[in-house]
C-alpha cells in the first residue's frame, strides 16, 4: 500500500511524454494516495508540461489546500503556471523567487526548471540560462526532468 510503482510508473511516462496519460495515472493513484507529496508533485508538473487549462490548476491547488499534507512548493509551482498562462510572466517569475529563496524546499530542481522557463519567456536569457544550469547540476532528478532541462539549455 505506497504509490512506488505508480510513481516509477509516472517517471517512464514523463519520460516518453505521455503526458494524458501520466495525468489518468497520477489523477487514478492519487485518489488512493491523496497525502504523498511526490505524486502531487509529478501530477502538478504533467498539468504544465501538458498545458492544462488554468482552471483546472487552480481547482487542484484547492483540493490540494484542503487536504492535511502538501508541499508548498507544489503550490508555488501551481500559482507561477497560473500567473504564466493568464500573461503575467513577471508574477510567475516572483512567485518563485521568493518561493525559492525559503530553506526548506522538497523540489528545488523542478521549482528552478519553471523559472528558468518563466525567464526565458520574459527574455531573460543570462536567468534562465543560470536557473537551468543550476537545475541540471541536481543529479538525483528523474530522466525526463534532465531531458527537458537539457533541451531547454540548448535551446537558449
Amino acid at each position: 500500500r505506497n504509490p512506488t510503482m505508480v510513481i516509477i510508473m509516472a517517471n517512464q511516462l514523463l519520460e516518453q511524454r505521455e503526458y494524458d496519460l501520466a495525468t489518468f495515472v497520477l489523477e487514478e493513484a492519487l485518489q488512493k494516495f491523496s497525502q504523498d507529496h511526490q505524486l502531487q508533485q509529478l501530477l502538478m508538473m504533467t498539468y504544465t508540461l501538458n498545458q492544462q487549462s488554468p482552471d483546472r490548476v487552480r481547482d487542484y491547488i484547492e483540493l490540494l489546500k484542503g487536504g492535511a499534507s502538501f508541499s508548498p512548493d507544489t503550490i508555488a509551482i501551481g500559482d507561477a503556471y497560473i500567473a504564466f498562462q493568464t500573461g503575467d510572466t513577471e508574477q510567475s517569475i516572483q512567485i518563485l523567487t521568493t518561493h525559492l529563496e525559503q530553506n526548506r524546499l522538497d523540489f528545488k530542481t523542478e521549482l528552478q526548471f519553471v523559472l528558468g522557463m518563466a525567464h526565458k519567456e520574459a527574455g531573460n536569457i543570462d536567468a534562465a540560462r543560470s536557473l537551468l544550469e543550476a537545475a541540471r547540476s541536481d543529479r538525483g532528478a528523474e530522466n525526463w526532468l534532465n531531458q527537458l532541462i537539457l533541451e531547454q539549455l540548448i535551446d537558449l
